[in-house]
């Protein structure tokens, strides 16, 4: 009988269940493909990477995009982000957390667009472009693609009779739109509604210490029935200090969180 079913198993009056598998969503289950053969639809998604994904190096260009954001505001608690390490601008926290709608953050663009436009008129359509592609759920949800290793890990979980849910700092229109998708369809047949776990929906967002406190009311789970998976350090921090078991994905380290996973759960 297979050692990690057997823990499964009531002895006496006894229970010693496997504990729970928390997903994150993005760089941990899937990742932005940023190939294209459309040359402008190739810097969208490189831009995109830089605010959402795991690109660090942004052009001039995207720089200036990005400034622009932070004219709207800047974080002043529970910050958040991006890949380069620093931190995110305010709107893209709010559309994280679902407190910004999809007209509203359009809106915000077109009048941050009107108020500073360039003198290169090239450039500043280009901006526009970007900016846009941000707040873009569509686009975003059919670009998203499933990482292999991630994928034989979690069907390892199942196969493992491991329960399965997912935080995810994402906003609710693209997860609305990734849920029907085909790749979507692939992660979730493992996670139920009720264990998808997203910030757009309960208006919090990681690393703050509430929604991991939530996540383990949700679930119903004590903490140190819990391992969470993520990309992210500050996420890995903030979930340890719940006595939540927190492991640090690194790229392609799938073969050590196998092996942490059957540590925890022997």
């Amino acid at each position: 009988m297979n050692k990690l079913y057997e823990k499964s198993i009531t002895r006496g009056q006894q229970t010693n269940k496997l504990p729970m598998v928390v997903w994150d969503l993005g760089y941990t289950l899937v990742r932005l493909n940023t190939k294209s053969n459309n040359p402008l639809m190739r810097k969208k998604l490189h831009f995109m990477s830089c605010i959402y994904g795991a690109e660090k190096k942004l052009s001039k260009t995207e720089q200036r995009a990005l400034s622009l954001l932070y004219i709207l505001g800047r974080q002043k608690a529970n910050i958040i982000y991006l890949p380069n390490g620093t931190p995110a601008p305010a709107i893209i926290k709010s559309w994280y957390k679902g407190t910004l709608s999809l007209q509203a953050a359009h809106k915000k663009i077109k009048s941050l667009l009107k108020e500073n436009r360039s003198t290169n008129s090239h450039e500043q359509e280009f901006i526009k472009e970007l900016l846009f592609s941000l707040f873009d759920p569509v686009l975003l949800a059919s670009n998203l693609v499933i990482i292999p290793s991630a994928y034989k890990l979690m069907q390892w979980c199942n196969h493992n009779n491991y329960q399965q849910a997912l935080l995810s700092n994402l906003d609710p229109y693209t997860y609305n739109e990734f849920k029907h998708l085909p790749a979507g369809h692939k992660i979730f047949q493992f996670i139920p509604t009720q264990r998808q776990i997203i910030s757009g929906n309960i208006k919090m967002v990681k690393p703050h210490k509430t929604i991991f406190a939530h996540t383990v009311k949700i679930l119903k789970q004590a903490p140190e029935d819990i391992i969470f998976i993520d990309n992210a350090h500050e996420n890995i921090e903030s979930a340890n200090k719940l006595n939540i078991h927190a492991l640090w994905l690194h790229p392609g380290n799938y073969k050590k969180i196998k092996l942490d996973l059957i540590s925890l759960s022997s």
